[in-house]
């Protein structure tokens, strides 16, 4: 019976250890296995993080459009800091920003811009970023003008136009895409942009 005992507390021990070491793993404490094979860049360091981070964000962008709002969704990952820490991508990070430029539409030779930045969320099943979607059907019911304006949706989203015509550009080019942390920001910028995806990213927003 003593012995029975002995080996129910011993497994129970070892069981309590495996799940401390495995909370260990990402500050979420989420179950690793959740953690999938194609966006676990922990093991990585330098240069081949920052190309395999910057290839699972925009080979797994998708474009969200309904009849009232558009937004972007990139991919999500986890990776480790230089001092070894583990995270989750919207853990590390704060902010999302896309700046697209409209195509065909300029004032003064600079091109018509859009900057939508938002919070850093990710997906119920860790692989996706939440988009941060925006009213386009409300905006462009209003006079194009230069300026910022907020909306407080499911996520909180701000925009930023620059250099806008008389009328409402309709395409719009993913020029750069920013996370954002209180100390270190991570960029990927227009070439890596059409390197990564074949060609520009186009979207109609009609």
């Amino acid at each position: 019976m003593i012995h029975a005992i002995f080996v129910l507390i011993f497994s129970f021990a070892i069981g309590q250890l495996i799940i401390m070491k495995t909370n260990e793993k990402f500050s979420v404490r989420r179950d690793p296995a959740a953690i999938r094979q194609n966006y676990d860049f922990t093991n990585l360091r330098g240069t081949a993080l920052d190309i395999a981070v910057k290839h699972k964000m925009l080979g797994d962008l998708e474009v969200v459009k309904t009849a009232d709002n558009f937004g972007v969704s990139f991919g999500h990952f986890a990776f480790s800091t230089s001092d070894g820490q583990k995270f989750l991508g919207c853990e590390y990070y704060e902010k999302v920003v896309a700046v697209f430029e409209a195509e065909g539409s300029a004032t003064s030779g600079q091109k018509s811009t859009m900057e939508i930045s938002g919070p850093c969320k990710y997906t119920e099943n860790l692989a996706k970023i939440q988009p941060a979607l925006i009213p386009i059907k409300k905006i462009m019911a209003e006079l194009p003008q230069d300026g910022e304006m907020s909306f407080q949706g499911e996520l909180p989203v701000n925009i930023k136009f620059q250099n806008l015509t008389d009328s409402w550009p309709t395409q719009w080019s993913l020029v750069n895409v920013r996370m954002e942390a209180p100390q270190f920001v991570f960029i990927i910028d227009r070439n890596e942009i059409t390197k990564i995806m074949g060609q520009p990213l186009l979207i109609s927003v009609r």
